[in-house]
């Protein structure tokens, strides 16, 4: 892998999780500077939350369109979802992967209790169905959505110039939003 000496860091996720992706990878790497220019920004859809025993989190933007947990059970597919659970009032349990593995856990878990996936319009592992197809009870609720965000002006001048530029990608939804710039 080659040396990259001062690269830019383009990152493309909303600002406060970016920042927070920022601060996480500079105590573990060397120098490089930050531009911060978010591909989407999270819409908040007026969806009506149905009553529920056990939530399932496939991102941190399904927990904050959640109502408090109050104690409530929360299947979550990694550690980062299931922190901002943990803060939002679940008792969270992370699958610490993808949606198969979200699934996986929650089938061998086997609730019997109604469980609701609270999600974004773009979704991807069919969560709430193959979980109905194993036998459990599960509806989902879009909560949220991505609205596509252009580039910044200072992605245009670091694009401009021949500079070592690192793109960070996160998700499948959002290499399709970077892809129009």
């Amino acid at each position: 892998m080659p040396r990259l000496d001062n690269p830019i860091v383009l990152v493309t996720r909303p600002e406060a999780d970016a920042q927070r992706f920022v601060d996480v990878l500079r105590t573990v790497s060397g120098p490089f500077s930050v531009i911060i220019s978010p591909a989407f920004e999270n819409e908040t859809l007026s969806a009506e939350i149905p009553d529920f025993n056990i939530a399932i989190f496939t991102s941190r933007a399904g927990v904050a369109q959640a109502p408090r947990g109050g104690g409530r059970s929360a299947f979550c597919v990694g550690v980062a979802t299931a922190n901002a659970a943990k803060d939002a009032g679940y008792a969270a349990i992370s699958a610490d992967g993808s949606a198969d593995d979200l699934v996986t856990l929650i089938l061998r878990q086997r609730p019997n209790d109604a469980l609701l996936h609270i999600r974004g319009e773009i979704s991807r592992g069919d969560i709430a169905k193959r979980l109905n197809d194993a036998g459990l009870k599960c509806h989902d609720v879009i909560a949220y959505r991505k609205v596509a965000k252009g580039p910044s002006q200072s992605v245009h001048d670091a694009l401009a110039v021949n500079q070592q530029i690192i793109l960070t990608l996160f998700s499948a939804e959002t290499v399709s939003i970077l892809e129009t710039w």
